[in-house]
C-alpha cells in the first residue's frame, strides 16, 4: 500500500506483445485504471495498433528474449525502472505442435528461462504470470474441460 492508502498501481510488462492475446490483454491493462503503465516486448516493429497510446504509459520495446543484452538493456530501461515495472506476463513462444526446429526451442525454453532468471534477479518483480500450453498435458477421455496443474502431463515424445 502506498502512503495515502490507496493499493499501489501494477506497472505490467507483456512480451508476445503482437500476438493475438497479447495485442487484446494490452489493449485490457491499459485500459485499467488500476494499471499505472504497460510495457510491450515483441521482435517487430512497433505495430499501428500501438502506435496511438500515451508514451507517458505505455511503451513498445523490439526486444530479442533469447539475447542477453537485449533484456538487460530491457530490464534497466528508463522506461522500465521509472514506472516501476512490477508484474511480467509472458505470451512469447510458439505453441502449435507442428512448429519444431532450434528457433522453436530457443524461443520458448531459452528465451521462457532467460526472461524467468532476469525477473528473479529483479527484486522490483513480484510476480510473473506465464501462459502455458495444454500440449504438456496428457489429454485422456475421462479428463475434465479445464485443466489444472496437477493434471498428468504428457511426457511422450
Amino acid at each position: 500500500m502506498s502512503s495515502n492508502g490507496n493499493l499501489r498501481k501494477k506497472a505490467v510488462l507483456v512480451t508476445g506483445a503482437t500476438s493475438t492475446v497479447g495485442r487484446q490483454l494490452i489493449q485490457s491493462l491499459y485500459e485499467d485504471k488500476r494499471v499505472n503503465y504497460v510495457a510491450a516486448v515483441a521482435l517487430e516493429d512497433v505495430p499501428y495498433y500501438f502506435q496511438d497510446y500515451n508514451p507517458a504509459r505505455f511503451g513498445y520495446f523490439q526486444t530479442n528474449l533469447v539475447r542477453p543484452r537485449d533484456l538487460q538493456n530491457l530490464f534497466t530501461s528508463d522506461p522500465f525502472v521509472g514506472n516501476g515495472v512490477n508484474t511480467v506476463v509472458h505470451l512469447a513462444f510458439q505453441n502449435r505442435p507442428q512448429d519444431r526446429g532450434e528457433k522453436v526451442h530457443q524461443l520458448n525454453v531459452e528465451g521462457t528461462k532467460a526472461i524467468l532468471d532476469k525477473s528473479l534477479e529483479t527484486p522490483q518483480i513480484k510476480k510473473f504470470i506465464f501462459k502455458s500450453s495444454s500440449t504438456v498435458y496428457k489429454i485422456r477421455t475421462h479428463n475434465s474441460v479445464t485443466l489444472d496443474e496437477d493434471a498428468e502431463l504428457n511426457l511422450e515424445p
